[in-house]
């Protein structure tokens, strides 16, 4: 994780959207409530196979749509639903983004995962559970995210600024 993405984090508007939201008062959180604030449509189809999600906001319109692949488990299409969050709330223009490039994943994508990550579990959730003796796979199971967003959450709560 390279630190520069983790001091330009924007916690105060994430968590500004978390207190307007109530997001954290419980877990697992649900995203309904963000996707309202956003305007987001949510649709299901089949993509290809090198696709998860993807999200769509115009410049200048005020409505925004997730297409998220049919073919997804349950904690896959929460993880999308957080990551295309974050992208819709850090990447504010219309143009497409990629998820790799040459290999390398993107800032974009490391972005909105970070973002994502941030929303999808309260820090008190994450702190008690480890804090009772769970290991990373049942914090992750028990706040129905994927050990990967859960890794990242624990890195931007520890994260010295």
């Amino acid at each position: 994780m390279r630190n520069d993405l983790l001091e330009r984090f924007p916690y105060e508007e994430c968590d500004s959207i978390i207190q307007k939201l109530g997001l954290h008062q419980n877990y697992p959180v649900w995203p309904t409530s963000l996707y309202e604030l956003l305007n987001v449509e949510v649709c299901c189809m089949s993509l290809p196979s090198w696709v998860k999600a993807f999200s769509i906001k115009q410049v200048g319109i005020e409505h925004s749509i997730v297409v998220l692949d049919e073919k997804l488990s349950n904690l896959d299409v929460r993880h999308a639903i957080f990551h295309e969050a974050g992208h819709l709330l850090a990447h504010r223009s219309g143009r497409p983004h990629a998820c790799a490039t040459h290999g390398r994943v993107s800032r974009e994508e490391v972005e909105a995962d970070l973002i994502g990550a941030y929303l999808s579990a309260p820090a008190w959730a994450v702190k008690e559970l480890f804090y009772q003796g769970y290991n990373t796979q049942q914090v992750a199971a028990t706040l129905e995210i994927t050990t990967e967003m859960l890794e990242l959450r624990y890195q931007l709560l520890t994260y010295n600024k």
